[in-house]
């Protein structure tokens, strides 16, 4: 008798395998098919103004609204997250790029004109620096904060309305970094300053190491270059003023 039931036991285990294997549940199918979808993304990469949309960000109502207009088909904005998703779409922060830029005279500099910079300034053993501004605010900043509704946060300033300035430059070769701090407002003037700050500390290092004299200028280093070539040979002449315009005129 315990020899037939765990038979039928046995029996019934093989049987069961055999037709209540899991099958994969197909779910409902998509409504945008493959090709609709191939499509939706070239809409989607081409941008929003390719579109008919004002904008140059995509938000999720207006690809709503593209694929109904496209495709009469109505999803919730929340499904096309989940479509972009799954499209291989991600929502990111866009960065800017200059549209009076002209995309083939940038590639022809890139190509051609850093290339003869970098190979002047290696032959003459000289710096290329690459230099910019920055302010940062003694008063603090604003980001997002937990709060309650209708209840907006406080956040205590010095009321120190100043902003903290500085300089800098950075030497493509080497990496050397020059900055400067400066109080005032950040204009042509200012700038020139800086500049001016850097230029005297690299002149002061190439006087050292020429072995020359601590009192020299980039004046006088001027026109000894120019006795220099006379020696050699070189013939110079001098410009008529008409010839140029002089720094400090107001001509325009």
């Amino acid at each position: 008798m315990l020899n037939q039931f765990v038979y039928g036991l046995i029996n019934l285990s093989s049987m069961a395998q055999k037709h209540l294997t899991l099958k994969k549940i197909p779910g409902i199918p998509p409504k945008l098919t493959k090709s609709q979808r191939k499509e939706l993304e070239k809409m989607i990469c081409d941008g929003p103004k390719n579109n008919g949309f004002s904008g140059a960000c995509w938000r999720t109502p207006m690809i709503q609204e593209l694929i109904f207009d496209k495709f009469e088909l109505f999803y919730s904005v929340w499904h096309i997250r989940k479509i972009l998703h799954n499209m291989g779409f991600s929502y990111q922060k866009a960065k800017f790029d200059s549209a009076h830029i002209n995309p083939k005279e940038r590639e022809k500099w890139i190509k051609e004109t850093w290339p003869e910079i970098l190979k002047l300034a290696q032959k003459k053993n000289a710096y290329i620096m690459f230099g910019d501004e920055a302010s940062f605010s003694q008063w603090g900043s604003l980001t997002y904060t937990w709060a309650k509704k209708g209840k907006q946060p406080i956040v205590r300033t010095s009321g120190i309305r100043k902003s903290y300035k500085v300089f800098g430059a950075i030497d493509y070769f080497s990496g050397r970094f020059f900055s400067k701090a400066h109080e005032g407002r950040l204009n042509s003037e200012s700038y020139a300053s800086f500049l001016n700050s850097w230029r005297k500390k690299i002149f002061n290092k190439a006087v050292k190491k020429a072995k020359l004299s601590q009192n020299y200028r980039p004046h006088d280093l001027r026109h000894f270059y120019a006795t220099a070539l006379i020696k050699a040979g070189t013939s110079l002449a001098f410009c008529p003023e008409t010839t140029w315009t002089p720094f400090n005129s107001n001509n325009s």
